[in-house]
């Protein structure tokens, strides 16, 4: 009981039925994203989770018998700490609770609501809740006013609920979007172009391969690592093409071209809100065509024709996102210790997440003094 009429409960998954926890065909009745859900996360766990030995807390607040905030948490082991987090392992884009939308917990509760969770769970040594979404649907995200910092993360999304024609208005848009469509129409006359948004079953398991060997190249030659190659992802976006897209949280595109893949997509589906999350293109093949530009133009088109309200692009700071989005989505992160353990991995965090300004900094001061160095051209 943590009074002020609010309830904290943990469970584990195996509770998970008789909870009731809420599902895709639950939007209606809650403020969540996709990421939070029953069938996101029943696949998480067992794919990541079982990969990195987390353990799922599932955490209901109630006020007066009711629910008013849901958090699918999980202890994670780091150096000795045990480290409380969100289920994400880099598939959550947005991590946030999930809201009541007849009595949300007020800000000034939520410090309250978190001492508790951790005294209820027992030998918490940090919290790390990274990319939580200030604004969560329409609603403030409680999570959002505990100390916290800003996220080197952005969400972005493409509003559906314009029209195509202002949609295309904007003048850093509209030159873009006519190269597509005038690519397409030259590719057309060249090759049999096709789009899939319902792909046969049977060629599922061939388009996630596809998705594998192109994303994790694009990876290689971005990033310099896989991220598919960490624990439990392949494994995690193979489910979701088989279950996922049998409950409905999945949704997976295919362009084709005389048959062969040019770029494909895996992603997720919540009400009237599509995440485009799992995107490769086949570049050294088809390269001058832009296929994955083509692809993402006509899931703007498809889903504005299904009534879907927007087009989650997840987050990241990617620069096409820049032309295409219509919105964005400010995120915060939260970062605590309670024991001497948790300090030491607080710091550590810390370090890692201001490495890249570190960097940044070191590189400027070289070249400043590589070019007080460098003849002058008198």
């Amino acid at each position: 009981m943590l009074g002020i009429s609010l309830d904290i409960v943990v469970h584990g998954m195996d509770d998970l039925d008789s909870i009731c926890w809420p599902g895709v065909a639950d939007a209606a009745q809650w403020d969540m994203h996709v990421f939070q859900t029953r069938e996101f996360i029943s696949i998480w766990v067992e794919t990541i989770g079982k990969a990195r030995s987390a353990q799922p807390k599932l955490i209901i607040v109630s006020r007066a018998g009711d629910p008013v905030m849901l958090l699918p948490l999980c202890i994670e082991k780091h150096a000795g700490a045990r480290i409380l987090r969100f289920m994400d392992g880099g598939v959550s884009d947005f991590n946030a609770p999930i809201l009541s939308r007849t009595g949300a917990p007020r800000v000034d509760e939520v410090p309250r609501i978190l001492r508790a969770i951790t005294r209820a769970i027992g030998g918490v040594d940090a919290i790390d809740l990274r990319h939580m979404p200030v604004i969560l649907n329409a609603s403030a995200n409680p999570l959002a006013a505990l100390p916290n910092r800003p996220s080197r993360n952005l969400g972005s999304a493409i509003s559906l609920v314009q029209s195509e024609e202002t949609y295309a208005s904007d003048p850093e848009r509209r030159p873009v979007l006519g190269q597509m469509e005038r690519k397409l129409s030259q590719a057309e006359k060249r090759s049999a172009v096709t789009f899939e948004f319902a792909p046969d079953p049977s060629t599922v398991a061939g388009v996630v391969d596809f998705l594998f060997e192109h994303k994790s190249k694009q990876y290689l030659a971005t990033v310099g690592v896989d991220a598919l190659a960490f624990p439990g992802i392949k494994a995690f976006f193979r489910q979701i093409s088989t279950e996922g897209l049998a409950s409905g949280l999945g949704c997976m595109s295919v362009l084709r071209i005389d048959g062969d893949i040019g770029a494909a997509h895996l992603g997720y589906a919540l009400s009237n809100r599509v995440y485009y999350i799992l995107m490769a293109d086949d570049r050294p093949r088809f390269a001058k065509m832009s296929c994955g530009s083509l692809l993402l133009l006509q899931n703007i088109h498809h889903y504005r024709a299904e009534g879907k309200d927007a087009l989650d692009l997840g987050i990241g700071a990617e620069p096409w996102k820049r032309v295409w989005r219509t919105n964005e989505t400010f995120l915060v992160d939260h970062l605590s210790a309670s024991s001497l353990k948790g300090h030491v991995y607080v710091l550590m965090r810390r370090a890692i997440a201001d490495g890249t300004m570190l960097g940044e900094v070191r590189r400027r001061w070289r070249a400043r003094g590589s070019a007080a160095l460098r003849p002058s051209a008198s």
